[in-house]
């Protein structure tokens, strides 16, 4: 839960009450989310709680609710990689629970529904390529979460018992707002899977008109090294929890369905503490340069006005249609 304690009130107006990784939604989208998007979800969920609610409001904000979800416009990548870490933290007993076997919780995450449904609200040709993309991940789920398993295994090895997500929450250097970062395990990891791409075949210069077939062309590959841009998400999460967390040496596991490959400070220059503070001080100064604009804005139209140019390049956001209208909406 966010502390509005440590949040000064320029920003608790806009309901924005923590900093967070900022590389992989950029500050305009996070400021949307947490300004506008944020409080609609928090008063759908009060007409859910309130006993005094009738059965068809009740039925009503549950659907809004649905489709105000951020995670409900996810690509199958990313619920799969939710489905894996289930999974996973059902082997290995995380936080205390009484672990399961590896088959189970593999036929789980096959049977529970963890994958999400296509996503036939962007159109027909998306919903044909997740619902491939949805088939095909489950024929290789099971050899992916076996990996993570192992992986995750040898990174705690010296641990004594399993930690699943712990929350940080404090203010880095020269900012005024807290950062708030979420290590997957031993408050000091995390747990990145890798998939495969699913490609469309040539076309068929015989006959153009056979309709072109997906066929696996692509196989994922594990990293030799986090030199690569790619990986910057990755760092700046695992910088964000070092600095929150006392400088605990921290680890990433990937892993995908032929392998694991886990990264430390000992064979990682990226993940040593030089490196990592550079991170932080260029994330710092992407959090200030957020705050001023906070604290400049009269109000929440003049909020987004200061935005709008990069709004205006972000609003391919991947969300539901329903909450592209309201940003839009919002850019007015």
């Amino acid at each position: 839960m966010p502390l509005p304690e440590l949040t000064p009130n320029y920003a608790l107006r806009f309901n924005y009450y923590h900093h967070s990784n900022f590389n992989y939604s950029p500050p305009s989208q996070k400021i949307f989310e947490k300004a506008v998007l944020r409080p609609m979800q928090n008063k759908l969920m009060e007409v859910i709680k309130d006993e005094s609610s009738s059965m068809e409001e009740k039925e009503a904000a549950r659907q809004r609710f649905t489709l105000l979800d951020t995670r409900l416009a996810m690509h199958p990548r990313m619920t799969a990689g939710v489905a894996v870490q289930t999974a996973t933290d059902s082997v290995l007993g995380i936080d205390d629970k009484e672990p399961i076997k590896l088959e189970e919780a593999i036929s789980t995450a096959k049977s529970e529904g963890l994958f999400f449904q296509p996503r036939t609200f962007f159109g027909k040709k998306c919903a044909e390529e997740d619902e491939l993309l949805i088939g095909y991940f489950e024929t290789i789920i099971g050899k992916v979460i076996e990996h993570a398993v192992l992986g995750l295994q040898e990174a705690m090895a010296r641990e004594n018992k399993y930690i699943g997500e712990t929350i940080y929450e404090g203010r880095f250097p020269g900012n005024d707002l807290p950062y708030q970062t979420r290590p997957d395990y031993a408050r000091r990891g995390d747990l990145k899977t890798q998939w495969p791409t699913l490609k469309k075949e040539k076309i068929d210069l015989e006959n153009p008109n056979k309709p072109r077939e997906f066929t696996n062309k692509t196989q994922s590959s594990l990293p030799k090294s986090l030199t690569d841009k790619f990986y910057k998400g990755n760092l700046r999460q695992v910088a964000g929890f070092w600095k929150l967390n006392g400088g605990l040496p921290p680890f990433l596991v990937y892993a995908n369905q032929t392998n694991y490959k886990v990264f430390t400070p000992e064979d990682t220059p990226e993940l040593r503490d030089d490196y990592l503070e550079g991170i932080i001080e260029e994330m710092a100064r992407e959090n200030t340069a957020v705050e001023e604009i906070l604290k400049a804005a009269k109000d929440q139209e003049h909020l987004f006005k200061m935005l709008m140019p990069e709004w205006s390049r972000d609003l391919s956001w991947g969300y539901h249609p329903e909450v592209m209208r309201i940003a839009r909406e919002t850019l007015k």
